[in-house]
């Protein structure tokens, strides 16, 4: 069984990270999100296809479901 994230460790602030957020948007939002979903196995921030997925998509690629 797959962890979920624990939203509560992101800063508090205007970002909002959500299924539709594009992953080469991140680095230059909030380097804590980047940090965090790396320590969940998503590095989609460096990935050749950043520019065109979403959390979402990145996420399904490495084999993650929202029932994960």
């Amino acid at each position: 069984m797959k962890k979920m994230i624990d939203a509560s460790k992101l800063p508090k602030g205007p970002f909002a990270l959500t299924r539709f957020t594009h992953m080469g948007t991140l680095p230059n939002e909030s380097a804590k999100a980047v940090e965090l979903l790396a320590e969940y196995g998503l590095h989609c921030t460096n990935c050749f296809f950043n520019g065109e997925d979403t959390l979402e998509i990145g996420a399904q690629r490495h084999g993650m479901t929202e029932y994960s």
